[in-house]
């Protein structure tokens, strides 16, 4: 019995949003499935301890819709795509497509379809406003479990600043709803009724592993972002305002009276890092009381669409090119500051990487390369716990301290392929380089550098946390290279191109 569409026609008779009417209509019905992919992905990742190779290509499934600027759906559905078919509901066979944009800071991507299909008759799905909460959502997509296009339903159940697991650090407005998000549901439409028409108000993303009819989205706002910024050219990621905050300390009335501000007003900058947007007009001690207007209380949040939220929401949306008011305590005196929004300077991003191979350079038999989430995740599913400490600290903390500010990389000694030129050197792997001849490394490209370009009889490299240097004759290195190379399967360059 085929329960699908009398279900969905149910669920679109109802009035779900402040301003929509009953919609009884089979037409918008079966425009709204034609709108909706079935996304067939090849997958084949690099391998972060021997970078020159890829894993075993791997066969997933996900969900995707059409809009006027393309198919959207997760970036973690097609990253590392090595072949891509999309099949419209309703079709037999799926056709080639390709990624046209993407962005792993919010999860998102655009395909595009390589072969002729019935694009002017397919519907592009909008999106709407934020939602409200406790009210009806219906979730559409290939979730496991079945081939047929599944539909659940929900409400909403709530709204707040979230990390996206695809980036692992990067935090952004979510939506949650009660509808189940399984694997397979990755990238397709979470709906509502507004204003009478059907609108998408969150692109379902990931789900909580520990808990029952729990899922998320990824609000409209970020969806029409993302739409916003490759409309312009490349994607360029969300702002980062580059501060971190002591929440909650303007509830202590003498903490307040010092600072100058009522109690429960405000929220005091702890740091700064260098490289966000706000490290020239923002400093420690600095109370933040307003952006854009919206009062900021003690608990860092702001109202935004009658729910409180993180304040660092309003920035998080804007673009390149845009500017932003805080209102702030500086020395007991309020004071203006208008932010302006552009890409962050270079620094140590511990995101995941995707699609290209790390960079490494491979001398005296070790495997040179910058320390990335991908390379953390080698240690195990609980790398946090069990990876080396120095490791852990510096990835997740080393922004914060003045000696690492403006690193780059963090360059680790990721594996040894044993040969009498390094017999001493297993006590190396998974160190941290400090220097190469005295040089200080902060990114990986220094590092080739200065190991290649000395012209001294010796290569000493100094490690963080360790007395005793890593010292290789140049001369016995290069004839023992192409030995080790033709041993371990090594590309004969020893480096990434």
């Amino acid at each position: 019995m085929n329960l699908t569409r009398p279900f969905l026609l149910t669920w679109l008779m109802l009035p779900l949003a402040a301003g929509s009417q009953p919609v009884e209509n089979q037409q918008i019905l079966q425009q709204v499935r034609r709108s909706i992919f079935k996304i067939l992905v090849w997958k084949a990742p690099y391998d972060p301890l021997r970078p020159w190779l890829q894993e075993k290509s791997d066969m997933s499934v996900g969900s995707g819709f059409y809009t006027t600027s393309g198919i959207m759906t997760n970036a973690h559905v097609v990253a590392d795509a090595r072949f891509l078919l999309v099949q419209q509901d309703g079709d037999a066979r799926p056709r080639l497509a390709s990624v046209q944009a993407i962005a792993h800071d919010c999860d998102l991507a655009l395909l595009r379809i390589e072969e002729p299909w019935p694009e002017k008759s397919t519907l592009a799905l909008p999106f709407g406003v934020i939602p409200k909460l406790q009210t009806p959502v219906a979730v559409i997509g290939y979730p496991v479990g079945g081939e047929q296009l599944s539909i659940t339903t929900g409400t909403v159940a709530r709204m707040e600043m979230r990390r996206y697991v695809h980036s692992g650090i990067h935090e952004h407005l979510t939506i949650q709803v009660s509808s189940a998000i399984n694997p397979g549901n990755s990238g397709c439409p979470i709906f509502q009724i507004q204003n009478n028409r059907v609108v998408v108000i969150a692109v379902a993303f990931q789900a909580h592993t520990g808990a029952e009819n729990t899922g998320y989205g990824i609000p409209s706002v970020v969806g029409g972002r993302f739409l916003r910024v490759v409309a312009k050219g490349p994607y360029e990621d969300h702002p980062i305002l580059g501060v971190l905050t002591q929440k909650d300390a303007m509830n202590h009335a003498a903490t307040a009276r010092f600072y100058g501000t009522p109690t429960a007003n405000g929220i005091r900058i702890a740091h700064v890092v260098p490289w966000g947007n706000g490290a020239k007009l923002l400093r420690p001690n600095d109370v933040l009381l307003s952006t854009a207007g919206h009062p900021i209380g003690s608990d860092g949040k702001i109202l935004f669409h009658g729910e409180r939220v993180d304040f660092q929401v309003l920035f998080d949306l804007c673009v390149s090119g845009e500017s932003m008011a805080f209102e702030i305590l500086r020395n007991q005196k309020k004071q203006t500051v208008h932010i302006p929004v552009a890409p962050t300077l270079p620094h140590f991003d511990a995101s995941h990487r995707y699609g290209t191979p790390s960079p490494y350079l491979v001398r005296g038999g070790l495997l040179f390369t910058p320390m990335t989430a991908n390379y953390m995740e080698t240690f195990g599913p609980q790398w946090y716990q069990k990876a080396p400490l120095l490791l852990r600290h510096l990835f997740f903390y080393g922004y914060i301290e003045s000696e690492f500010a403006k690193h780059e990389d963090f360059v680790v000694v990721a594996q040894r392929f044993p040969h009498p030129l390094n017999e001493y050197a297993a006590s190396y792997v998974n160190a941290v380089v400090k220097s190469v001849n005295g040089k200080k490394i902060k990114r990986f490209s220094q590092f080739v550098e200065a190991v290649g370009s000395g012209e001294g009889p010796w290569i000493r490299i100094d490690f963080l946390h360790k007395g005793t240097p890593l010292i290789f004759s140049r001369d016995a290195e290069k004839v023992a290279r192409p030995v080790i190379f033709t041993q371990y399967g090594i590309p004969l360059e020893g480096e990434s191109q």
